[in-house]
């Protein structure tokens, strides 16, 4: 049995899959068919489980993957894992530095900000419209029924 993981199992599917399209003969009606459920197959395999990606054993010194030095996708995966690297360690780097020697967050926080002063602001400005619109009805009311 060699299906002893998803990613050996999806090696067995492509196998049979090209095997199928291989003895496929384009004068078959259902030759597209064909071709196309075992491109879906093909297609399906890759995005999961790369080509390029080589899974070993992982040990004290290694972590269990490398990548093909030949193709052109590891140069893209390996330049999308040191942006992902350099982001993450950006973004501990701010945190850190964003805090005070406590470890609480310095005044420039969001938390120990004064409140928000837009939204109270807007609420003030409400209140004062229908206190305003009440008192001009009552008005009216009073002015032609007197």
């Amino acid at each position: 049995m060699r299906s002893t993981n998803p990613r050996e199992c999806a090696l067995i599917f492509k196998h049979y899959a090209r095997s199928i399209h291989a003895k496929a003969s384009p004068s078959d009606p259902n030759f597209l068919r064909i071709s196309v459920a075992c491109a879906k197959i093909e297609h399906w395999a890759e995005h999961n489980y790369p080509s390029f990606v080589r899974v070993s054993p992982p040990t004290s010194s290694s972590p269990g993957l490398s990548f093909n030095p030949a193709d052109a996708r590891s140069r893209v995966a390996i330049a999308d894992a040191e942006t992902d690297k350099r982001a993450v360690e950006e973004k501990r780097r701010l945190e850190i530095r964003g805090r005070g020697g406590n470890g609480t967050f310095a005044a420039s926080s969001p938390q120990n900000q004064g409140p928000p002063w837009e939204v109270l602001l807007f609420v003030g400005g409400a209140v004062f419209l229908i206190l305003a619109l009440s008192i001009g009805i009552v008005l009216a009311v009073l002015y032609f029924t007197a």
